[in-house]
């Protein structure tokens, strides 16, 4: 049995919730690899316009796609703040991407076309994506294009200050002059999800918010708690996203993995959160990522045991297959079973997974090592890559029971261990 939670780097939450909102699953034109109808006006100006910039008026049930490497239409900061290149190719293990929380499709309420999605909260360890000690955006550069542009500072504060979920150390409402103690408390981290949001755009001199999908795999600033409040392609200032009142209609130019049905709703944590647990998006590794810092403070996580029950006995080889319990997802690190045979063995095996659903994982090849007195091979080890398992019960599978170490301490189970690192 796993006895606890690492200390105090993380913070867990409670964090998984179903929410609703309407408009997170459209009609069949909408599905991955349809192409996207829009009804409103982006990119058009109309004569009588005093202003070349491109005007955006969204239809009821409308929800924009937001691509990663856009600025997109009515940018606060246009395009200075877009990345170069194409967007990163997510190294993630495919566990971590999908919401923990799933609900059928096609479950509905009281609108045809809606469907319940999980709601993830902002806490939840590798949530977030970014590189380790590597800055991914220029948050400080954000912050003095606002203090050069006061009008465009104070449209940013009235988005936010729309927000009655809004809220900071310096209360629940913010102004211009305190936009530097903000952007302090702000941690640059990258989407690994698509995310559903409302993306305040500026026009004359006011924000223009719309309801919008954000695609994984931009940066955005996220605040104490958890809720992305900044998307840096653009500048533009995130809210909660609304529930739209009929069958949805996602507009603009679809990813190639857009799938309305794995778009989460980030909801904020109810404590401050000071510790990000963060995924390398290139290594696949998690980190931790002290809350308003850009990387330089980040400090990779060290894998802790999960199961071990070994002891200093004597040990007989016909150990029986051992089992243990994940109450929380883990990415495992290590496996190894002991095999204290006298002569030694000719080398190791392989060891496996099975979770309580019958699921497999493995078997693996484990490379064999010396053990006390030079015995060969005595201890297999596993070092697997990318090997999430969700939370269950899960058996050991060794190749060869017959030489499996137990003794009477260990109830004739055979002495393996798992370490590895917790992801909530």
């Amino acid at each position: 049995m796993i006895a606890g939670l690492v200390a105090a780097v993380v913070i867990l939450l409670a964090g998984l919730g179903v929410g609703l909102y309407f408009g997170l699953r459209g009609d069949d034109t909408d599905k991955p690899g349809g192409n996207a109808s829009s009804s409103s006006t982006v990119g058009s100006t109309s004569a009588a316009s005093a202003t070349t910039e491109p005007t955006v008026v969204q239809q009821e049930g409308e929800i924009f796609l937001e691509a990663a490497g856009e600025a997109g239409a009515e940018s606060f900061t246009g395009e200075t703040f877009v990345p170069e290149g194409p967007p990163p190719s997510l190294n993630l293990p495919t566990t971590t991407l999908a919401p923990t929380t799933t609900v059928p499709v096609g479950v509905t309420t009281t609108a045809p076309g809606t469907v319940k999605v999980a709601a993830v909260s902002g806490g939840k360890p590798a949530l977030y994506g970014g590189s380790k000690n590597k800055a991914l955006a220029d948050k400080e550069g954000q912050l003095r294009f606002f203090e050069q542009n006061p009008d465009k500072a104070a449209a940013f504060c009235a988005a936010l200050n729309s927000d009655p979920t809004f809220k900071w150390s310096g209360g629940t409402q913010i102004q211009p002059s305190q936009l530097h103690d903000y952007f302090a408390e702000l941690t640059p981290l990258m989407l690994t999800r698509d995310t559903r949001v409302t993306n305040n755009g500026y026009r004359d001199g006011k924000p223009t918010p719309r309801q919008s999908v954000l695609q994984k795999g931009q940066m955005v600033l996220v605040d104490h708690y958890g809720v992305p409040r900044v998307r840096c392609e653009c500048g533009n200032p995130l809210t909660p996203p609304q529930p739209v009142k009929t069958s949805p209609k996602y507009t603009g130019r679809q990813w190639p993995d857009f799938d309305p049905t794995t778009i989460v709703v980030i909801q904020p944590t109810t404590v401050v959160i000071n510790i990000f647990v963060v995924i390398d998006v290139y290594t696949g590794e998690t980190f931790d990522r002290p809350a308003g810092t850009t990387g330089e403070q980040d400090i990779a996580q060290e894998p802790q045991k999960l199961f071990d029950n070994g002891n200093i006995g004597g040990v007989m080889p016909g150990g029986t297959a051992p089992t243990f319990v994940l109450d929380v997802t883990a990415k495992i690190t290590e496996l190894q079973n002991y095999h204290y045979i006298v002569g030694g063995l000719p080398g190791a095996g392989t060891i496996g997974l099975q979770s309580d659903d019958g699921t497999m994982y493995g078997p693996f090849q484990a490379v064999g090592s010396e053990g006390q007195g030079g015995v060969a091979n005595a201890y297999w080890t596993v070092k697997p890559d990318d090997l999430v398992l969700p939370p269950g019960t899960y058996t050991i599978i060794d190749s060869d029971p017959g030489t499996f170490s137990q003794n009477a301490e260990s109830g004739g189970v055979g002495m393996a261990s798992v370490m590895g690192i917790l992801l909530e």
